[in-house]
C-alpha cells in the first residue's frame, strides 16, 4: 500500500467505463483493487439495468461492493446489439457529460460502444486513455461488413488511445501491424486463480451429480456462456439430440436472449432429461468437477474465461478453432470448425474414446495455462496503471 502522504500527492481520478455491469463483475474486480492500492480515486460507469450476462442479484452485489470500496458508480444507458442510432446517441451523450463534469485524469475503457465513447471523449477532454480489447469485433471468418465497419473504427480510434491492451495473440499481431497506438501491450486475459479450481479431497462426484439428477455412470458434457448466437450452444444441443445414447447428458450454464427458444426446443425434442439448462451459476467449480468433457463451440471469442476454468479444472476440453481458443487448446485433434457439425461430432467422439491421450493433452494444456494466472496478469495491469500516476 502507498504511504498516506504519497496517496495525497499522486492521487488521480480514473474512470472504468464498460457497456455492462457484468463486464465489471467478470473482468475488473482485480483491477479495481489494484487501482485502490495504487492510490487512484476510481469510479465506474456502465449499464447496471439491462444487457448483463449475470443475474440482478450479482449486479446488486457489485453495487454493494463498490459502496464498501468507496467507489462511486454511474448509470450509462448503453444498448447491446443492433439498437437504433438514437439509443446509442443517448449513451454517448451521457458519457460526454460525465467526463466533462468529473474531469478524470485517466479513462480505462472496454467493450464496443463504451470503448468508442471513452476514447473519443477522453481525448476531447484531455484525459489519458487506456483501452483493453477483450476481442475485436472483426476476426478471421467474420463478415465483410464487420471488417469494413469495426476495423476502420478501431484503426481511427487507435490514434486516440495512449495504451492499447490486447488479450489474445491474434489481436496483438494485427494491432501491432496496422494500428497507430504507440504503447501496445499483450496481457493474457483477465487473470485466473488457477489453484482455486483444484477439487477438495472431500469432493464426492456421485453426490454432486445427484444434485442435478445425474447418474454416476452418465457421460456428462458441459458448456458455459451466454445463451446467444455467438456462443453457438444449439449446434451441440442438436448433436446430443441426434446421438442415440441416453447416458450422454449435456449441461449448459448461462442466461441470455435465446433461453426461451432453447427451452422450447428441448421440450419439443423430449430431451429434458438429457439437455439441462442450469441458468446462471456463480460457482462453476463443482460443475467442472462432475463433467467428463467441456465443449466450447463459440463463433467468436477474445480469451474465454470458461475455457481457462476448464483447463484449470483439468477437464478434457474441445473447442472451436478460433481466436483465443486455439491459444489455450493447441492440439488440432481437440479443435473444430464451429459450424461443421460432422467435424464437431468427430472431435467430440475422439475425446470420448481416447482416455490415455486425453490425460496427456489435459496436462499439456494445464502447463500452458500458467502465463494466464492472476498474479502474472495483475502484475502487468499494475504496470499499465502506474504509468499514469
Amino acid at each position: 500500500m502507498p504511504h498516506k502522504k504519497q496517496v495525497e500527492i499522486y492521487k488521480k481520478k480514473i474512470l472504468i467505463l464498460s457497456n455492462t455491469a457484468s463486464m465489471i463483475v467478470q473482468f475488473n474486480m482485480c483491477n479495481l483493487h489494484i487501482l485502490k492500492d495504487l492510490g487512484y480515486q476510481a469510479e465506474v460507469a456502465c449499464n447496471f439495468l439491462e444487457g448483463n450476462t449475470c443475474t440482478i442479484e450479482m449486479v446488486n452485489q457489485l453495487k454493494r461492493a463498490l459502496d464498501e470500496m468507496e467507489i462511486p458508480f454511474h448509470q450509462i444507458d448503453f444498448k447491446r446489439g443492433r439498437s437504433s442510432i438514437s439509443k446509442h446517441y443517448i449513451a454517448l451523450n451521457q458519457v460526454k457529460k460525465l467526463i466533462k463534469k468529473e474531469k478524470y485524469d485517466v479513462i480505462f475503457c472496454q467493450s464496443t460502444i463504451a470503448g468508442v465513447a471513452g476514447r473519443w471523449y477522453g481525448k476531447k477532454y484531455h484525459c489519458k486513455v487506456i483501452y483493453i480489447a477483450h476481442g475485436f469485433q472483426f476476426y478471421e471468418g467474420a463478415s465483410k461488413i464487420r471488417w469494413a465497419v469495426f476495423y476502420h473504427i478501431e484503426k481511427i480510434l487507435s490514434k486516440k488511445t495512449d495504451t492499447l491492451i490486447l488479450t489474445n495473440e491474434d489481436d496483438f499481431r494485427l494491432a501491432k501491424k496496422n494500428f497507430g497506438t504507440s504503447d501496445m501491450r499483450f496481457v493474457p486475459g483477465v487473470g485466473l486463480d488457477i489453484s482455486s479450481y483444484e477439487l477438495e479431497e472431500s469432493f464426492n462426484r456421485s453426490t454432486e451429480r445427484k444434485k442435478w439428477g445425474l447418474a454416476s455412470d452418465d457421460y456428462v458434457i458441459f458448456s458455459a456462456g451466454e445463451l446467444s448466437e455467438r456462443k453457438n450452444h444449439r449446434i451441440i444441443m442438436e448433436l446430443i439430440r441426434d446421438l442415440a445414447n441416453p447416458s450422454v447428458k449435456y449441461l449448459i450454464c448461462g442466461i441470455g436472449p435465446l433461453e426461451d427458444e432453447y427451452k422450447q426446443l428441448i421440450k419439443k425434442w423430449n430431451m429434458e432429461d438429457r439437455i439441462i439448462l442450469l441458468g446462471y451459476q456463480k460457482n462453476l467449480k463443482s460443475i467442472y468437477g462432475i463433467s467428463d468433457l467441456f465443449v466450447l463451440p463459440s463463433l467468436n471469442e477474445g480469451l474465454p474465461v470458461c475455457l481457462l476454468m476448464s483447463i484449470a479444472s483439468k477437464v478434457v476440453s474441445v473447442c472451436s478453432d478460433i481466436r483465443g481458443n486455439h491459444e489455450l487448446v493447441r492440439d488440432k485433434r481437440y479443435l473444430f470448425p464451429p459450424m461443421d457439425k460432422a467435424a464437431i461430432r468427430k472431435c467430440m467422439e475422439y475425446a470420448m474414446k481416447h482416455q490415455e491421450e486425453n490425460r496427456r493433452i489435459v496436462e499439456n494444456n494445464y502447463i500452458n495455462l500458467k502465463r494466464y494466472g492472476r498474479n502474472h496478469v495483475d502484475k502487468l495491469m499494475k504496470q499499465v496503471f502506474e504509468k499514469y500516476l
